[in-house]
């Protein structure tokens, strides 16, 4: 089944594609506010807000895959991804093709699961994107990459510690650590830099959603300002 979606930004001569994925149990108008600041940075993109496939009982929300599947293993994770990653290729595509672009002008943005959305997405396309703007979320199962774009950790500090607690207690599982999670996607050759935003917790701001923005901004003009905050390789078990 094909994904709804809204086209927000520059309809009719874009210069790049930005997709921009909610987060679970939300919807593509949730992400509108998100547009209107992504739109105002990068003013020659083209928005593209699909819903995720799966509809949740009793509510107007999605999800993009099952979080339970994150407990299998890699080879069962990426099958059961799958044909959801393959619906958002063809919707990316779509666009894509219709106004003459290629992969270097797109670039993927996502929020909570949406955020592990947009970091399996990226490594899912046949060919590398300009970037992938995660925000507030993780890596927890590494799964083989056939590209690896330039990926970006937008993360509050509070987040940050707030999953520490919660794998201590046992309410997570380890391998949701947010230091594991880089280390994972530098141990697939896929250059990380992050932005850790004091005091923020699990949500978006107007200046975290600005600054991710920017950052895909300067990703799609090159990617200077990206190649001076890629993060030296971790040294963690995970």
């Amino acid at each position: 089944m094909a994904l709804d979606f809204i086209l927000k930004g520059e309809t009719e001569h874009p210069r790049n594609v930005i997709v921009l994925l909610h987060g679970s149990g939300q919807n593509a108008r949730d992400m509108e506010p998100a547009a209107e600041i992504f739109a105002r940075e990068n003013p020659d993109a083209l928005l593209i807000i699909p819903n995720g496939p799966r509809a949740l009982p009793n509510c107007n929300g999605f999800d993009w895959f099952n979080p339970d599947d994150l407990q299998t293993t890699a080879g069962q994770l990426a099958f059961n991804m799958k044909p959801m990653l393959d619906e958002l290729d063809l919707l990316i595509d779509s666009q894509l093709q219709k106004h003459g672009l290629t992969d270097k002008d797109l670039a993927l943005f996502g929020f909570s699961l949406g955020g592990m959305t947009a970091l399996y997405a990226g490594q899912h396309r046949e060919n590398r994107c300009a970037a992938v703007v995660c925000h507030s979320s993780v890596y927890p199962v590494a799964v083989p990459p056939r590209t690896r774009p330039s990926t970006i950790m937008v993360m509050g500090d509070s987040n940050i510690r707030s999953i520490d607690e919660d794998i201590r207690k046992g309410d997570y599982p380890a391998n949701f650590s947010y230091r594991s999670a880089i280390a994972r996607l530098q141990d697939q050759d896929i250059d990380v830099a992050e932005y850790v935003v004091p005091g923020l917790t699990h949500m978006t701001t107007a200046d975290s959603l600005r600054i991710s923005a920017g950052i895909i901004n300067d990703s799609l003009h090159g990617g200077r300002a990206f190649q001076t905050a890629v993060l030296p390789k971790y040294n963690l078990s995970f």
